[in-house]
């Protein structure tokens, strides 16, 4: 089974290392799964460390709104 993990991000920038670390020690034996947080034109440093860590794909929303983001 493949999990996907969808978080739409908009100034998490003080959340995103316990989101990220809390999704990472959830994974077990033969269930992987994939981290792809929807940046919705952050303007705090949450892209960057989005970006800076391991197995995190990063998308664009340029349409504001949390509805955007999860579509």
């Amino acid at each position: 089974m493949h999990i996907s993990v969808v978080a739409p991000m908009y100034n998490v920038e003080a959340y995103l290392p316990a989101f990220l670390a809390a999704v990472e020690a959830q994974e077990g034996p033969g269930c992987p799964f994939e981290v792809i947080v929807v940046d919705n034109n952050s303007t705090d440093a949450s892209r960057a460390l989005a970006e800076g860590a391991n197995g995190i794909r990063v998308l664009d929303q340029p349409v504001q709104g949390p509805y955007a983001a999860r579509d």
